[in-house]
């Protein structure tokens, strides 16, 4: 996309706000701004477990397929429940998606003139006003209003795990995750 000669290009990478290093490099690009998409805590550790440790009782190539699962996970760490894997690796599985601190860090270093966060709630409540604050954040025209269609990709319906139907382990991550929660509340008060 060009806006005033200027070529706008999109990269994926889930991860780059998790390194220091990643986002240190980027910041130093003055005309880059970054676009990050955050979800709830517990979810998150919910997809880790899925695509990682979880024994998905059918056909694994279909749960790859899918995307349920990642293709490059060991199929020989398998566990039949998030209880399961939290009994196994509490700590350091915990830490793994622990994403607060650097998004406080992100937030210092790069503000809000270049870092937009976008909560995944929000793509899923209000497609239409979410997408178009991102383009306006970006300086373009907003979208054509006969193209708002905006469908829902990259979910599952239905109860992944056992974590849905677990409301006690949902009490007790929400618990240890408080300031996961915390950094989240106060990275999306600032937009």
């Amino acid at each position: 996309v060009r806006k005033n000669n200027v070529k706008l290009m999109g990269l994926k990478n889930p991860i780059i706000a998790m390194y220091p290093l990643s986002y240190y490099s980027i910041f130093f690009i003055k005309r880059i701004k970054l676009i990050l998409m955050v979800c709830d805590p517990v979810g998150r550790l919910e997809r880790r477990f899925m695509t990682h440790h979880y024994c998905h009782h059918e056909d694994m190539e279909a749960a790859i397929e899918r995307r349920d699962i990642s293709k490059f996970r060991d199929l020989r760490d398998c566990d039949k429940s998030m209880m399961a894997v939290l009994q196994r690796h509490r700590r350091s599985w915990l830490q793994l998606e622990r994403i607060g601190t650097h998004l406080l860090e992100l937030i210092k270093l790069f503000g809000h003139e270049r870092l937009l966060i976008v909560h995944a709630a929000s793509i899923r409540d209000h497609p239409a006003e979410t997408y178009g604050h991102v383009v306006r954040w970006l300086g373009l025209r907003p979208f054509p209003t006969d193209s708002q269609s905006f469908k829902r990709m990259n979910f599952r319906r239905g109860h992944r795990t056992d974590l849905c139907r677990n409301q006690s382990l949902q009490a007790s991550l929400k618990r240890v995750l408080t300031r996961e929660y915390s950094a989240l509340r106060f990275a999306i008060a600032g937009q």
